[in-house]
């Protein structure tokens, strides 16, 4: 009997770690998608800032080296990384980098097809809106908060 269940609770375990990582990855997508939403919408005072804030978002869910990495095409990360190279080295043009994460972004809301549809009608989709502001506000961050 202690064997059975032992298989049991073994495969409920592997289950619901799955069905955890799965919510994880998930959550990791949602927030991705917000920050590139603010980010779109924020109107930056300097280029400067606007590449600050598009390096915060390409170190902490594109790079390769980072713990939160988004699922994306290699291409399409590629792409991100010219931009920001290209901006970079542009001077003042703060509309180099205005499209730098459209298509990760629709990659990603493609990868979450109908769970962002739920997600944006729920009361954790404010709150993460909420404590996303929060965070840039007193990081001292250059997101404007009055733009969340």
């Amino acid at each position: 009997m202690f064997e059975w269940a032992a298989v049991v609770f073994g495969r409920l375990g592997h289950h619901l770690r799955r069905q955890q990582l799965r919510n994880l990855t998930l959550f990791i997508m949602q927030f991705f998608y917000l920050e590139v939403e603010h980010y779109d919408s924020v109107s930056f005072p300097t280029a400067r800032h606007q590449l600050h804030a598009a390096q915060h978002i390409y170190d902490t869910y594109v790079s390769s080296s980072s713990i939160f990495e988004v699922n994306i095409d290699q291409k399409v990360r590629r792409d991100i990384l010219a931009h920001m190279k290209a901006a970079s080295s542009g001077g003042d043009n703060n509309e180099l980098l205005k499209p730098v994460f459209s298509k990760a972004k629709a990659a990603i809301l493609q990868l979450m097809e109908g769970s962002y549809v739920k997600f944006a009608q729920s009361p954790m989709f404010v709150q993460m809106k909420r404590e996303l502001g929060m965070y840039f506000l007193l990081s001292g961050k250059h997101y404007p908060h009055k733009s969340i």
